[in-house]
C-alpha cells in the first residue's frame, strides 16, 4: 500500500517534473525531527494527490537526504516505474532460455520491436503497456547488453516523434508510448485584473517569456566523411636497391641498407584496412620475386613517410647476391590507399544567416576495390543527411519559451507534445508542477524532438561507457557501419624486416640449434627463421648445479641458453666449491683457465696467477694483397639453381654455394 504524501503529517510536496523518455520525479520535504519514527525509508512506495490536479504521482523513494537547513527534517526524491527500465537488461526468448543479445530483422515494425523488448516489463506497470501512434520499420539490428530504456530510444529514433513515459493511471501505473506530434492543442488565457478566479481546468497565463533565436543557424553546412579509399590487390611496385658490398653508403640516409618499395607519386597515406565479403579486415602484404624464381611474402612490412617524396616500404633480402650483383627484384603489393577527403555541403540564401557549420560523420565513406564486389559509396547518403540537417541549421529561426500557468484543475489536453495555439504552436517539451507557488512551468520549443533526445542520449552513453552498464555497439560487422571510422595511417611492424644475411620472413628455410651447431630445416618450422639469429644463440653455455655431495659444479650444455655464457663466469659466481677443478696457464699467457679434474698444473687459481706470466710475441708482418686481386670481403651464400622437387610437389629443391664477395 502506497503512503499518500498529501496526508503525511509535516510533509510538503514541492514539485513534480514530467518529460519524455525519462522517469517522473517528485521532490518533497518532511519537517520532522531526524530521529522521528515517521521518516520514510528509501524504497517506500508513495503517491501524491493534489487538491486541484488529482492523482499526480505514484512511485518509490529513491533518495533521502537532510533538509536544506540542518535540523529541519529530510528531503525525499521519488521516481515512478519508468526508472526500472534503466535498471533492467532487455532480453528475448531463445530456445528454453533468454539472452540479452537481441537480433531484429530488417523490416521489423516499431510496434513489434517494442513488444519484444518490453515482454519482461509487464510486472512494472500494473496498468499495462500502451503503444499507439508510432509507425515505421527498422533496419537490421543486432545488439546486446543494453537496458530496456536504451533499446526503447534506439527503436523510437526510427519513428517521426515516438516518446515514452509513465502515467499514474488512477494508482495503477501505465507505460505509454505515443507520437509526440499527435497531442491536441491547448490555448492559454492571458490574465487581466477582471479575471481573478479562473474556472477549473482553465489555463491562465501568469508569466512567461518566449522569443526567436539565430543560435545554431548557419548559412552553410559542410559534412565530412571518413574519406575516399581504394584497395589495390597485386599492384606492381617500383623497387630500388641498396649499395653493393664495398660500395660507399650515404651517411645522410638512415635507410641506405634496405631495399625500398615506393608508392606511386601522389599517394601519401597507406591503410591496412580493407573490406572483403562484408567483413572489415586489416592487412598489408608484399609479394617479392627474386631473380624470376624465388618468391617471398612479407606481412605488414614497415613503411616510411619522408618529408619529401612518396612513402616507401622497407625490405631486407639477405644472401641473394650473384657474382657481386643484385638479381632482379620485383614486387607486387596488397594495400589500401587514401585518395582524399569526402565532403558535401549545403548552402542557403537567407540574408539573416551567416557562418559555416562543419560536422564530421566518419561512418560515411567511399571505398573502391580491385575486386569491385566490395565497393561501397556513401556519398549520396551523406548528401541526403546534410540536406536534412540543413533544414534545421539554415532555413528558420528557433522559437523557445518558458511560461507559467496558474493551477486550477487538470486540463486533459495539457501533456507532453501539446502545441500552444496562441504561441506559434510551440510544443510542450517539459512540465514542472511547482506545487508551492501553485504554478505549472511549461518549457516550449519548436525544435524537432529528436535533437534534444539524441543529445541527452549521447551524454548518457559517455557516462555508461565508464560504468557498469554495458553499451555494446551494433555487432553487425558489415562494412556499411564504421569500417573506416577513426582510421589512422599504416606504419607496419619493424620486426618484419629480416636481418642482413638471413632469409626474409615467409621463406621456406629455417634453422635449429643441434649440439652447438645451426642445422637448416626444410620449411619454416625451425626455431630460428634466419641463420644469423640461430648463430647468435647457438653454442656452448654453462649451468650451475649441486651434485650428490652437496658441491656446486659448473655443467656445460650444447646450446646458448644456460645460466652463464662461459665457464669463467660460472666459476666467478662462486659455483665451483669442491676440489674437482685444477688450473693451467695457457701458452698465450694469462688469464689462468680452469680445467675439470686433476689435469691442470696448479691446484688453486692463486698459485696459477703467481706463476703465469704474459708472453710477448711479435705480431707477424702483414703482407699487402697483390695489386691485381681485390681485397677479401668475406663470403656469401648464393643460389646455384632451383628445380622442382619430384618427391614434394609444389616445392623447389635449391642448391646453394658459398662464394667470396668481390
Amino acid at each position: 500500500m502506497a503512503t499518500e504524501l498529501s496526508t503525511l503529517q509535516g510533509c510538503t510536496v514541492r514539485s513534480v517534473t514530467v518529460e519524455p523518455n525519462a522517469a517522473r520525479v517528485l521532490e518533497a520535504e518532511h519537517a520532522v525531527r531526524v530521529d522521528s519514527g515517521s521518516i520514510l525509508e528509501v524504497g517506500t512506495e508513495v503517491s501524491y494527490t493534489d487538491p486541484d490536479l488529482g492523482l499526480l504521482f505514484v512511485g518509490k523513494i529513491v533518495e533521502r537526504r537532510d533538509a536544506y537547513r540542518p535540523g529541519e527534517g529530510v528531503v525525499y526524491l521519488a521516481a515512478d516505474s519508468y526508472r526500472l527500465l534503466a535498471m533492467t537488461p532487455a532480453t528475448m526468448a531463445v530456445g528454453g532460455g533468454r539472452t540479452s543479445r537481441i537480433k531484429l530483422g530488417e523490416g521489423t515494425t516499431i510496434s513489434d520491436a517494442l513488444t519484444t523488448i518490453l515482454s519482461g516489463a509487464s510486472g512494472y506497470f500494473p496498468g499495462g503497456i500502451s503503444i499507439s501512434g508510432v509507425s515505421g520499420t527498422l533496419p537490421a539490428l543486432d545488439k546486446g547488453g543494453q537496458s530496456m530504456d536504451t533499446w526503447i530510444e534506439d527503436i523510437l529514433k526510427y519513428s517521426e516523434g515516438g516518446i515514452a513515459y509513465c502515467e499514474p493511471n488512477g494508482g495503477s501505473p501505465r507505460l505509454r508510448i505515443c507520437d509526440y506530434y499527435s497531442s491536441d492543442g491547448v490555448h492559454l488565457r492571458v490574465g487581466s485584473y477582471s479575471v481573478i478566479n479562473p474556472s477549473s481546468g482553465e489555463l491562465l497565463l501568469t508569466e512567461g517569456e518566449c522569443g526567436r533565436s539565430l543560435n545554431g543557424k548557419y548559412a552553410k553546412l559542410t559534412m565530412e566523411g571518413a574519406g575516399r579509399f581504394h584497395r589495390y590487390r597485386g599492384r606492381h611496385m617500383k623497387v630500388t636497391y641498396p649499395p653493393l658490398p664495398g660500395q660507399p653508403d650515404d651517411p645522410n640516409d638512415p635507410y641506405d641498407e634496405f631495399f625500398r618499395v615506393y608508392l606511386p607519386e601522389g599517394e601519401n597515406a597507406v591503410l591496412s584496412r580493407f573490406i572483403d565479403g562484408g567483413e572489415c579486415l586489416d592487412a598489408v602484404v608484399l609479394i617479392v620475386r627474386v631473380g624470376g624464381i624465388l618468391v617471398y611474402r612479407f606481412n605488414n612490412p614497415p613503411i616510411i613517410y619522408p618529408k619529401d617524396g612518396p612513402p616507401f616500404f622497407l625490405l631486407t633480402l639477405g644472401g641473394i647476391l650473384v657474382e657481386n650483383r643484385w638479381p632482379t627484384v620485383e614486387c607486387w603489393a596488397h594495400y589500401t590507399s587514401y585518395l582524399g577527403p569526402l565532403n558535401v555541403s549545403v548552402s542557403g540564401s537567407d540574408p539573416k544567416l551567416d557562418g559555416e557549420l562543419w560536422e564530421i560523420h566518419d561512418d560515411y565513406f567511399v571505398y573502391t576495390d580491385d575486386d569491385s564486389g566490395n565497393n561501397v559509396d556513401h556519398s549520396a547518403a551523406l548528401q541526403s543527411l546534410a540536406t536534412r540537417r540543413y533544414k534545421r541549421q539554415g532555413w528558420t529561426t528557433d522559437k523557445t519559451g518558458n511560461l507559467g500557468i496558474h493551477i486550477k484543475g487538470m486540463n486533459a489536453n495539457l501533456q507532453i507534445g501539446s502545441p500552444v495555439t496562441n504561441f506559434d504552436n510551440m510544443r510542450v517539451r517539459r512540465l514542472q508542477y511547482d506545487l508551492v507557488r501553485r504554478d505549472i512551468r511549461l518549457e516550449l520549443s519548436d525544435v524537432p524532438l529528436r535533437e534534444p533526445l539524441e543529445a541527452a542520449k549521447t551524454k548518457s552513453k559517455i557516462r555508461t561507457q565508464a560504468g557498469t552498464r554495458n553499451w555494446w555497439q551494433n555487432k553487425d560487422h558489415d562494412d556499411r557501419e564504421s569500417c573506416f571510422a577513426g582510421w589512422a595511417p599504416y606504419n607496419g611492424d619493424p620486426r618484419n624486416i629480416a636481418p642482413p644475411g638471413g632469409a626474409p620472413p615467409g621463406s621456406d628455410r629455417s634453422y635449429d640449434c643441434v649440439e652447438g651447431k645451426c642445422v637448416e630445416r626444410d620449411g619454416s618450422g625451425g626455431t630460428y627463421q634466419t641463420r644469423d639469429a640461430c648463430q647468435k644463440r647457438c653454442g656452448k653455455s654453462y649451468d650451475c648445479y649441486t651434485n650428490a655431495l652437496g658441491h656446486r659444479r659448473c655443467r656445460p650444455r650444447n646450446d646458448s641458453f644456460g645460466q652463464y655464457p662461459n665457464l669463467q663466469d660460472c666459476i666467478d659466481d662462486g659455483c665451483e666449491t669442491g676440489q674437482e677443478t685444477t688450473w693451467s696457464c695457457p701458452e698465450s699467457g694469462p688469464p689462468c683457465q680452469a680445467v675439470f679434474g686433476s689435469g691442470g698444473a696448479y691446484a688453486t687459481r692463486e698459485e696459477c696467477e703467481m706463476d703465469c706470466e704474459p708472453h710477448e710475441e711479435e705480431p707477424p708482418e702483414e703482407e699487402p694483397p697483390p695489386e691485381d686481386e681485390p681485397p677479401d670481403l668475406g663470403t656469401v651464400e648464393v643460389l646455384k639453381d632451383a628445380v622442382c622437387d619430384e618427391s614434394q610437389p609444389g616445392k623447389l629443391k635449391r642448391t646453394w654455394v658459398r662464394v667470396r664477395r668481390g
